[in-house]
């Protein structure tokens, strides 16, 4: 029977449409050997013709294997609100994996762990506010959730195992505790937020943070930011790189300038960043109490992966939080909060593990998804 994991709205099931200049194809498989047709669209004046193009079919195909792979292909969708983009790559009849990166990131920073992870049918979003997806303005974490319920209920059929750092942990995690149906297995990449402190429940706690977030808001006005949501420009590339570079030394310089250029774009004063400062807005629309109730909710297989240095970031701007051992309490009573969980610390890592650290983190993620789906009944 031909299947497909993929809703076009206005194709029928078993279609999965690509185009580039004037022509078409839609690849047809098979939802337990994977082979694969093209149905060959020449134009409105020629009739359509079914067969297989070698020189098409055999970069889909891996020889000696049973599976169908593409290149990364973009797709641009209507949010919740606004004009999203999402990048699909991968193994098209392997599980389907959908990535968030975090705040001020990309999907391009997960290239590296993704490499070694082929079998998967990756979905990664670029978020509102980030890159060429458009920048409304306006971020709630209800307005990211929704923009994930819809690319899934657009795009895949079966449950999906999502992953996601820092605020893609935060879309993830609020996701699985909503829509559980729709989700195989969880992976937070440092993404519960930072630790609480010692008085984060009380008043004098609440107002502290409450405060560094408006002053967070502010500071684009107030500076030699703008009032737009864009930070100072940048001289060069170069420039951008170094920063970067600075911030994660793991990356290397060639990982580094490859992600400036992909993050930046020109600008009257050098480069700027593509995303929106005003994304750290979200960060008021939700508290930590709501987040743990969501939490509790959470019943498919959760990981919950930390770097060893990554209380060093959470306390950069937060320093009356830095305490391991407190720090360590509350990674245990995280995750116990959690129905299913598990945890693992990745070595010489800090916040951005996937920059520090990538085929430690494709590693324990590649074990994590394939004991997933050993453990849950097919869908496909």
């Amino acid at each position: 029977m031909w299947r497909s994991r993929r809703r076009v709205p206005g194709r029928s099931r078993g279609q999965r449409d690509s185009s580039e200049g004037a022509l078409a194809f839609r690849v047809y498989w098979s939802g337990s050997g994977c082979s694969a047709r093209l149905l060959i669209n020449h134009g409105p004046d020629k009739k359509n013709r079914t067969g297989v193009l070698p020189g098409i079919v055999g970069r889909f195909v891996g020889e000696g294997r049973r599976v169908l792979r593409s290149e990364v292909t973009t797709h641009r969708f209507a949010g919740a609100g606004a004009s999203l983009v999402v990048h699909e790559s991968g193994n098209r009849c392997g599980p389907d994996v959908v990535l968030l990166h975090g705040a001020q990131d990309l999907p391009l920073s997960f290239d590296p762990v993704l490499e070694a992870c082929p079998e998967w049918h990756v979905w990664r979003p670029e978020l509102r506010g980030h890159g060429a997806s458009e920048h409304p303005g306006s971020y709630t974490l209800a307005q990211f959730v929704a923009d994930l319920h819809i690319l899934i209920e657009r795009f895949v059929d079966a449950p999906v195992v999502l992953i996601g750092h820092s605020l893609g942990g935060h879309v993830s995690a609020r996701y699985a505790s909503l829509f559980p149906e729709r989700v195989r297995a969880l992976a937070l990449l440092d993404g519960l937020g930072p630790p609480r402190g010692p008085d984060d429940r009380q008043d004098e706690g609440r107002r502290r943070e409450a405060r560094r977030r408006i002053d967070e808001l502010a500071r684009p006005a107030l500076g030699d930011e703008g009032g737009k949501g864009q930070r100072a420009p940048l001289a060069s590339v170069e420039v951008a790189a170094r920063k970067l570079l600075s911030n994660n030394p793991g990356l290397g310089l060639a990982r580094a300038t490859a992600l400036a250029e992909a993050a930046t774009e020109p600008c009257d004063d050098g480069v700027r960043w593509r995303f929106d400062q005003r994304i750290h807005s979200l960060w008021t629309s939700f508290s930590q109490d709501e987040n743990e109730s969501h939490w509790r909710a959470i019943r498919c297989p959760v990981l919950m992966v930390t770097g060893d240095r990554a209380l060093e970031y959470w306390t950069k701007r937060r320093p009356h939080l830095y305490d391991p051992d407190r720090y360590e309490a509350e990674l245990r009573r995280r995750e116990g909060l959690f129905v299913r969980a598990g945890s693992r610390v990745i070595a010489n890592a800090g916040h951005m593990l996937h920059y520090d650290a990538p085929g430690a983190v494709a590693e324990c993620l590649d074990a994590f998804v394939g004991a997933a789906l050993r453990d849950a009944p097919s869908t496909k």
